[in-house]
């Protein structure tokens, strides 16, 4: 935790132990959160605020699309006790705000990847660009061999409440 951290970001880590852990950094104030087996919590989410108390404070707005992606996980993880790599496809590939995947770019806001880790398995399942109008491509952790990859980016423009502040 002492090294510095210069921009904000949000970093999740995972293992095939049943651990994972949330990293938040705003402004060079850092918190974390760490999950096991044996922890109450069966899952950790985040989109773009922050989540964990101690960083909270530091947080100067909160954007209404972010916590809105996040309610959206939320849901999925809690209505659910078994979880498909199909259904977080679904929720991947679904337009906001029913989903995560965003049209916005000309907005500078727009999906520009979707993807699953498999930590067992060792695999990662991605788009690059909207998983809407782009194909679900599976690599292994492993040097990659692909350089380029073209991908389509549709155009569309957001609602008026996609980035009211809170």
């Amino acid at each position: 935790m002492s090294a510095p951290i210069g921009y904000n970001i949000n970093l999740m880590l995972a293992d095939s132990s049943n651990k994972i852990g949330l990293l938040q950094c705003i402004d060079g104030h850092k918190a974390y959160k760490l999950l096991d087996a044996y922890s109450q919590e069966a899952f950790l989410s985040v989109t773009n605020h922050a989540l964990l108390d101690d960083i909270k404070p530091y947080e100067k707005m909160i954007i209404e699309n972010s916590v809105v992606r996040n309610q959206r996980i939320m849901e999925m993880f809690t209505e659910k006790k078994q979880l498909t790599k199909n259904d977080m496809k679904v929720l991947l590939s679904t337009s906001y705000p029913e989903g995560l995947c965003c049209h916005y770019y000309k907005e500078f806001f727009g999906t520009l990847r979707s993807m699953i880790f498999d930590v067992n398995d060792k695999t990662i399942e991605m788009t690059f660009g909207s998983p809407q109008a782009n194909e679900w491509r599976t690599f292994s952790v492993e040097p990659l061999k692909m350089q380029e990859i073209e991908i389509i980016l549709p155009q569309e423009k957001a609602g008026p409440d996609f980035y009211k502040i809170r």
